[in-house]
């Protein structure tokens, strides 16, 4: 094309057609702009392609995170659950007016566990060190910012953070005074699926070493009390959070729906 152009050209010059020369050459100028802005136009939809498809990776990963999440968090619920009816049940026997506990009293599931709650942030982070653009709907970019800045923080300061939360160290000092190791474990199993956090262990029982003496002890009942108290709360902070994880997931389906089109 362009020895073509160089023909044309000089046969303009030889024969002295200056104007059609000149004609020529406006044109000729005119197809190079062309061909430079379609060349623009196929970079910039190619890079919008980019973009779109990170955006699309992004959210689908963000997605597959929460929904790992929450099966995470569903486990910390049953541990939490059957904390909750044990201490129920120790307390009830400690306020009531039998001498004697009843054997549907789980004394190490009263006691509990301290649990530490993690998230999958991976993608989140991998969306804020981006053009803050790249998730192009704002609505659902505030949405997810604000499911990790204000829920998953909440929870984690709750859970890890917060000592007033953490009633396993004020119950253990207590068990360590009234009650006695006895020759006998319990088998644990939480976790079944592949996407949660399986565990399989064995942990041993616990025995009043002193009724009267546990009874009396005024200290206790309001430790446990305080502990129902606050595990009520974090039960209430994780159902916010699956809401906000169903919400936040339909909101993603919704804008992957969009951009896949």
């Amino acid at each position: 094309m362009i020895k073509l152009f160089r023909k044309v050209r000089q046969r303009l010059l030889t024969e002295n057609k200056f104007s059609k020369y000149l004609l020529y050459a406006v044109g000729e100028i005119v197809l190079v702009v062309i061909g430079i802005l379609i060349a623009l136009q196929i970079n910039n939809n190619n890079e919008n392609q980019k973009k779109k498809q990170f955006e699309i990776t992004i959210l689908e990963n963000i997605k597959e995170d929460i929904l790992a999440d929450k099966m995470d968090c569903e486990l910390n619920v049953q541990y939490i659950e059957v904390e909750i009816t044990n201490e129920q049940l120790l307390l009830d026997f400690l306020l009531g007016d039998s001498t004697q506990p009843t054997d549907s009293i789980s004394y190490n599931d009263a006691l509990g566990i301290d649990l530490l709650t993690e998230f999958h942030n991976a993608s989140f982070n991998n969306l804020q060190n981006n053009d803050i653009g790249l998730v192009t709907n704002n609505e659902l970019y505030k949405e997810i910012t604000r499911f990790y800045d204000f829920y998953v923080s909440a929870l984690k300061e709750l859970e890890n953070d917060h000592d007033y939360a953490n009633t396993y160290d004020d119950k253990f000092d207590f068990f360590k005074k009234h009650f006695t190791v006895v020759d006998k474990k319990t088998k644990i199993k939480v976790g079944s699926g592949i996407d949660t956090w399986k565990q399989d262990f064995e942990r041993y029982n616990f025995a009043i070493r002193n009724v009267d003496s546990l009874r009396k002890d005024e200290g206790f009942k309001v430790v446990l009390a305080e502990s129902l108290f606050i595990n009520s709360i974090k039960i209430s902070f994780y159902q916010q959070l699956f809401e906000r994880i169903e919400g936040l997931s339909a909101s993603i389906d919704s804008e992957l729906e969009i951009l896949k089109e």
